[in-house]
C-alpha cells in the first residue's frame, strides 16, 4: 500500500538524508559516463551534511522535503532575495529540484514545485526562477530529452519558467 506524500520544511536533522539524497541524484543524472575528478570534488565538498546543515539554518535558505513515512524521496531548495537576471522581478532563486529516481512519475516533482511556488508567493512578490546553471542544463537538452522531463511537472511550472525550457 502505498503512502500519502508528505511536504514540509526540512529539519536541520534532515542534512544527512539531504546529502545522500543529493548524491544519488546528482551523480545519476550527471555522471552518464561514469566520475571523473571534477565530480568527485564536486560532490565530496559540496554535496556534504556539514553544507545542507548550514543551509537549513539559513534565513535565506529554505529547503522543502517530500517524504513517505519517514523516507525522504525528493527535496526542492530555494534561495530568497536573490536577483534574477532573467526576471528583473524575480527575487527567489530555485536552486534544486530532486526526485529520487524511483519515484519519478509520480507527481513528486510537481508537488514539490508547488509547495516551492507557494512559498515563494508567500514571502516574495515573484515566483522563483531558475539558475543560471539551470537556465544553461535546460537549454542544452534535446527535444528527446524534454520529452523524458515528467510531463505533469512541466505543466505547473509558472511561464516564466517554461520560456527557458524552449530555449
Amino acid at each position: 500500500m502505498r503512502h500519502r506524500l508528505q511536504i514540509r520544511a526540512g529539519r536541520p536533522s534532515d542534512a544527512d538524508h539531504l546529502a545522500v539524497l543529493a548524491t544519488q541524484v546528482s551523480l545519476h543524472t550527471y555522471c552518464t559516463n561514469g566520475v571523473n575528478t571534477e565530480v568527485a570534488q564536486y560532490v565530496l565538498s559540496e554535496l556534504t551534511v556539514e553544507r545542507f546543515a548550514v543551509r537549513l539554518t539559513e534565513p535565506q535558505s529554505h529547503i522543502l522535503v517530500g517524504e513517505f513515512q519517514e523516507w525522504l524521496v525528493g527535496f526542492a531548495a530555494a534561495r530568497f532575495g536573490a536577483s534574477c537576471p532573467s526576471i528583473a522581478k524575480s527575487t527567489v532563486e530555485l536552486q534544486t529540484l530532486y526526485v529520487q529516481e524511483h519515484f519519478i512519475g509520480q507527481g513528486i516533482g510537481r508537488s514539490l514545485l508547488e509547495a516551492a511556488e507557494a512559498k515563494a508567493h508567500e514571502e516574495a512578490a515573484a515566483p522563483p526562477d531558475l539558475s543560471p546553471a539551470q537556465i544553461e542544463r535546460v537549454s542544452k537538452l534535446s527535444a528527446a530529452e524534454l520529452v523524458l522531463i515528467d510531463e505533469a511537472l512541466m505543466s505547473q511550472v509558472s511561464r516564466e519558467w517554461r520560456k527557458v525550457a524552449r530555449v
